[in-house]
This record gives C-alpha cells, sequence and structure tokens, in this order.
C-alpha cells in the first residue's frame, strides 16, 4: 500500500508540474490540462493489486499509460513512470514464477516504452538505461524471493515437552 501510495504521489506531483508549466517552458508540453493528473493516477493505483494479478495490473498500467500518451501528448512522464515501471519490475521478480517472471519483465519494458515514446524530458534515448534499472529490480525481487523460503525452512520446530 505504502509503494503505490508514493508512486501515485510522485506521479500527480510530475502531472501537476506539466498542467502548470508555463507556456515557454524549456520542454515540449502538448497538453497543460489538469484531467493528466486523474489518468496517470488510474496507471498508479493497479500497484495497490499486484498481489491477486500482477499480469492484469501491467495490462490496465499499460492500457492507462496508452491512453495517457494519445490524449494528452507530448509531457514530462519519464520520472514517475519509471518509479513505476522499477515497482513493477521488481514485483515481476517477486511475485511471479517459472517462466512468468521474464514475461513480466519484458511487459514492464513495454510499459517504459508507453512512458517514453513521448516524453519531453528523456525520450526513448534512455530505454536501455531504463530496461537495465527493471532489470536491476526484478533481480531484486527474484533474489528475495529465492531467498525468503530459505529462511523459513532453516527455522527449527520448537518442541515443548511435558514432564520429560
Amino acid at each position: 500500500m505504502a509503494l503505490a501510495a508514493v508512486v501515485t504521489a510522485v506521479g500527480v506531483q510530475q502531472m501537476a508540474m506539466n498542467a502548470g508549466a508555463p507556456a515557454d517552458w524549456a520542454v515540449r508540453i502538448d497538453s497543460h490540462s489538469w484531467w493528466s493528473v486523474p489518468l496517470f493516477v488510474a496507471a498508479t493505483l493497479p500497484l495497490l493489486w499486484r498481489r491477486r494479478n500482477l499480469f492484469v495490473v501491467l495490462a490496465v498500467t499499460a492500457a492507462a499509460l496508452a491512453v495517457h500518451v494519445l490524449v494528452f501528448g507530448w509531457m514530462v512522464r519519464c520520472t514517475a513512470g519509471l518509479v513505476l515501471t522499477a515497482a513493477l519490475a521488481y514485483s515481476a521478480g517477486r511475485l511471479l514464477g517459472g517462466r512468468s517472471r521474464l514475461v513480466g519483465l519484458a511487459a514492464v519494458v513495454g510499459a517504459q516504452v508507453l512512458v517514453l515514446v513521448e516524453d519531453s524530458a528523456a525520450g526513448l534515448e534512455i530505454l536501455w538505461v531504463a530496461a537495465v534499472i527493471s532489470a536491476a529490480c526484478w533481480g531484486a525481487g527474484w533474489w528475495l524471493e529465492r531467498r525468503t523460503p530459505s529462511r523459513a525452512s532453516d527455522a527449527v520446530p520448537s518442541r515443548v515437552g511435558a514432564g520429560v
């Protein structure tokens, strides 16, 4: 819940910055609409349900990002969008199993394309860096998931004897 709140707060701040940006700002902002805020929130709030079905979360997030790009065009999305994809990559590594983990990581990179395709500050040029960061987040999630069961199996069961 805290992760979704932080990512959503970063997104709200960034979309509010876009909406309130002056017309002569250094980067291209096609739309100064405040409607960009709730539509970006629609991309971040699915994080709340990532433990239920991460693939549905990835699909809803990608759909919301695609609509955001189509409706609002060029604006700065990279900060909030890449924080969102890092959280999704970690979740894919931690919550998915087998080949699904790799499919989840590929879906995250697809979401990064949507974040960067019409991003005024960064653009697609940084996709390879974003993908490497997501792979690291994915790897951290995978490592923690592999480590967690081993710690539980190392625990020695308590034996309480009665009158020995």
